[in-house]
């Protein structure tokens, strides 16, 4: 996005956002005067849902990677630990502990069409097809249940998703990055398309102490996302991948521009000091 936008048109909310996101975002918006808000042509945040209904002067498309769903759920799990070893307590961690449950727990016992109290469905929603309640959040309270393995949530919601998904969203799928990425660059007609070569992940990649029987819990009671990840999964593996080609030759062209930039500013250095 920084590599096709200039810095006027591309705004970076993320970790902005305090208090109710759907509020928030409105707020934010109407404070932009008509200029800024004309300028700007791409918003990234982690609550990219909520400015679609705010943003009504023109067409709104959003871009999300949806995940696989255990894989998704257990990540999650890790990084709640490592936020918390680092001094940001989370209160989902907190409730477990004060229950002595494992994560499996949590499926045992708010599952299955089991009673869940208005504060545990608030805390936990997001481990039960937390992607599709996410992508439905600006129009449907996502704490609503059932959590049971049959039911993804409030009545209607599986249409709701997939109409809102093919509607609005270009989707992409982790676990096919690379051919995303096109997809990201073709959808909105971006020429400098690359792979970026990072690794930000704080929290450990073992997945070892997770044993089966949770994973098929996991996997039990977000059949929705199950199915959203595999549909677009199959359609993006049928992409090609970004080009090993497109990323060097990105990777070239800075290089060079902050060779000439370097070598502007020496010259201007040397003329600074000839004055002198």
């Amino acid at each position: 996005m920084q590599a096709n936008l200039d810095p006027e048109e591309l705004v970076n909310l993320t970790g902005q956002e305090e208090g109710d996101p759907a509020q928030w975002y409105r707020t934010y918006w109407e404070s932009l005067t008509p200029e800024q808000r004309s300028s700007v042509r791409c918003v990234t945040s982690h609550y990219s849902q909520f400015p679609i209904p705010v943003v009504t002067d023109r067409p709104v498309r959003v871009f999300c990677m949806l995940r696989e769903p255990v894989e998704r759920v257990i990540s999650l799990l890790f990084f709640l630990r490592w936020m918390d070893e680092h001094g940001s307590p989370s209160p989902v961690l907190a409730k477990m502990r004060e229950r002595g449950w494992e994560l499996k727990d949590v499926y045992r016992n708010l599952g299955c069409d089991r009673e869940c109290s208005p504060e545990d469905a608030a805390l936990f929603w997001r481990l039960f097809n937390g992607q599709a309640r996410e992508i439905l959040e600006p129009q449907v309270d996502p704490t609503l249940p059932p959590f049971a393995p049959q039911g993804s949530g409030p009545v209607g919601i599986e249409d709701e998703v997939r109409a809102r998904l093919s509607e609005v969203y270009v989707v992409g799928v982790s676990e096919r990055f690379s051919q995303s990425i096109r997809l990201l660059g073709e959808s909105f007609g971006w020429r400098k398309v690359f792979v970026p070569q990072l690794n930000v992940r704080p929290y450990p990649s073992s997945r070892s102490e997770i044993d089966e029987e949770t994973r098929s819990l996991i996997r039990l009671h977000n059949g929705l996302d199950r199915d959203l990840h595999d549909h677009y999964l199959a359609r993006v593996s049928a992409l090609p991948p970004t080009s090993r080609s497109s990323d060097l030759r990105w990777r070239a062209q800075q290089r060079w521009r902050r060779n000439v930039w370097l070598t502007r500013r020496a010259a201007q250095r040397a003329r600074s000091r000839l004055r002198r």
